[in-house]
């Protein structure tokens, strides 16, 4: 895992700019350039080592600091110092009884769905977690920091229910290498969500999220006719996500909407 040192290289550097929030990659540059940082090559090198340790994530032009990596920084912290650092102190706090958002890209929109996810699960600690998501993309999207996810559930003994809304041959692998004590998977076609739709939720937080429609048939289309993951599938999700135009997030402080979802994604795993 790259850490953050105290020797302030560009990659130190272009964390720290990225903490801010996300960045079109064109603008960073030209600002490493400017504050002599660096040359163009020596940013694009910086770019490419973090994103290949999973620090950054890049869609088209826009790169974002990885919500996984800052998790895995938080149990770095805690081990090397043994101080009561938390997750949650990197991240907003306002989360009032609704918040709508809307995002033009994907990197941008899984960075603040990461970080609600995170904030949330710090601080109700003893709740469940609820999933629904109509195809799990998201591990062949960036494998590391969801493997490291599913690390960090199992470190805070959570548990994790997801359901896979359509039945397909990559669903079904990612369940038999996924599911255990803690993650538990269920597949089913008969849950009645559109398939641009993902639902979290924990304690009395509904997070809502909407992707683009179109985005979200290709994506459907992809992992229909997808018998196994290499080179050409990912390249082509690499390519749909690019495509993103506009998608939505709903958090919700409502517990009478929680205990509906709860009692719906509940049942394929027999809880009342």
């Amino acid at each position: 895992m790259e850490y953050p040192t105290h020797r302030n290289t560009l990659a130190d550097k272009i964390i720290s700019r990225l903490s801010k929030g996300p960045a079109d990659s064109r603008a960073l540059v030209e600002w490493i350039i400017k504050n002599r940082m660096g040359t163009k090559q020596a940013a694009y090198r910086a770019f490419k080592k973090l994103a290949k340790k999973e620090v950054i994530v890049k869609k088209g032009t826009l790169v974002s600091i990885n919500t996984a990596w800052l998790a895995r920084l938080e149990r770095f912290l805690k081990d090397s110092k043994g101080e009561n650092f938390s997750i949650a102190t990197l991240l907003p706090k306002d989360i009032s009884r609704k918040i709508t958002k809307t995002f033009k890209n994907t990197t941008a929109m899984d960075v603040y769905l990461g970080h609600l996810f995170l904030v949330l699960a710090e601080k109700l600690e003893n709740e469940p977690i609820f999933l629904y998501n109509p195809h799990e993309w998201f591990i062949y999207d960036r494998p590391e920091s969801e493997k490291n996810l599913f690390l960090w559930i199992a470190e805070k003994k959570k548990h994790f229910y997801l359901t896979i809304g359509t039945d397909t041959p990559l669903a079904r692998e990612f369940k038999r290498k996924e599911q255990n004590k803690y993650v538990q998977i269920a597949i089913d076609e008969k849950f009645a969500v559109p398939k641009n739709e993902y639902v979290v939720v924990v304690g009395d937080y509904v997070i809502h999220a909407a992707y683009d429609k179109d985005v979200s048939a290709k994506i459907d289309s992809l992992f229909r006719r997808a018998k196994e993951f290499g080179e050409a599938e990912k390249e082509e999700l690499e390519d749909i996500l690019v495509s993103h135009k506009k998608s939505k997030v709903t958090i919700q402080e409502n517990k009478s909407l929680a205990d509906r979802w709860k009692k719906r994604l509940g049942k394929n795993f027999f809880l009342k």
